[in-house]
This record gives C-alpha cells, structure tokens and sequence, in this order.
C-alpha cells in the first residue's frame, strides 16, 4: 500500500522531523488514541494545556491526569522528553554563559529530576558567567541538608570564582523556600560580601517548577 503523505509518520520520512509541528510529533510518539479519542486529538488536548516547557516538566503522574494517557503513553512521552533535556544539557559546552534561573535551571534539572532526597549543586562562575565547574555539596535525607556555610565558601574561594548559584531541590514539590532556606540564603549573602564574591542566586528546584532568591528580592 502506498504511503499516506498526509500522515506525520510519513511526513517525517519524506521531509525530516523539523517539518512537523509539535502536535505532530507527539502523535508520532504516542502512536494510538484512545477507544473514544484518536491520536490527534489526543496531543492536541496535550498541546493546548500545557507549553512544551511545561509539557517538559511533568511527571508522569501528571502526564496520566491528561485525557487518553495511560501509563504506556506517559512512559513514552516521558522518555523522549527526557532524552532532549539530556541532549540539551550535554550540548550546552562545557562552559555555558549563565545569565538568568532559567539558564541554570535548564542545565542542572536532569539531575534532580525525581530525586527523593534533597541535594544542593553549586555553579561556580567566572566575571562573564561562564560555568566554570559544577560540584555536589550534599545530598541529604528527605527534607533536610545538613548545610555548612563554610562549606559553601571555601569551594567558591579555592576556585577563585566571580560568584556562584547554589540550587537545591524539594522532594515535596513545593519550591517555596523554607524559613531555615531563607535565614541560610540571607547569612551566606553577607559573607560573600565581606569576601567579594557574589551570591547571584539561591534556586529551589522542583520537577515542575523553580524558585529564584534574586528573582524574589531575597538577595
């Protein structure tokens, strides 16, 4: 049977996968509908609720909630996102200018994606922004790092660095910064002034969303 030029699969085939639309290339992933609902439909339910930047960040919980997801279609769906999350993160170069939360963010989620304990990176950074190294500080129980300033400052001063993003996660899914989280932000922020070193964010990452301390005015 010849095939059907009309149909994304083919399309793909014929012109590349930059040729399609994101409904498209979703139906493509998810290959069937449901018994009331056909594949179109189906991403397309997708694509209207939720931004591929949201659509990125859900769970697969989340991606079950939606109508004619099951927990195959999550899976799928939840696999080739992540894969394009790694692949951007590994494409970024080894030293990536890092101006906004979301650029950090961008590059340190797929670690933390689905963690069930907190961890804390911090993202040491020369006078243009450019990442010069990355290093785990801690990786804590559930809802708890035991978190030493010094501990913090003494890898900022041993690398020389401009300044530095600290991000820790919340395994709750609630980026709201805890009272410990805003005493401890406000504390290193005068050390690092004493020190010339400069605190350029706090960021509390979820699997859905982040908080930014100097976005909030926290710093």
């Amino acid at each position: 049977m010849k095939p059907n030029p009309e149909l994304p699969r083919e399309r793909l085939l014929l012109n590349g996968p930059s040729s399609l639309s994101i409904r498209d290339l979703i139906a493509i992933i998810l290959e069937t509908g449901s018994k009331e609902k056909d594949v179109f439909f189906v991403a397309d339910n997708l694509v209207k609720k939720n931004s591929l930047k949201d659509l990125a960040d859900l769970s697969t919980r989340e991606l079950i909630e939606h109508e004619g997801i099951g927990p195959a279609k999550a899976a799928r769906l939840a696999a080739a996102l992540e894969l394009g999350k790694r692949i951007l993160s590994h494409t970024a170069g080894p030293n990536p200018t890092i101006t906004s939360p979301d650029d950090a963010v961008r590059l340190i989620l797929p670690e933390f994606h689905s963690l069930t304990q907190e961890k804390m990176v911090i993202l040491l950074l020369d006078n243009r922004n450019r990442l010069t190294k990355k290093k785990t500080l801690y990786i804590g129980c559930q809802d708890l790092i035991p978190i030493r300033q010094q501990d913090i400052l003494k890898e900022a001063i041993k690398e020389k660095c401009e300044a530095f993003i600290l991000l820790h996660n919340h395994p709750s899914r609630d980026a709201t910064p805890s009272k410990a989280d805003i005493k401890m932000t406000k504390k290193l922020n005068k050390s690092c002034r004493l020190l010339d070193i400069t605190l350029a964010d706090h960021i509390i990452i979820t699997d859905n969303t982040h908080f930014s301390f100097r976005e909030a005015g926290l710093i």
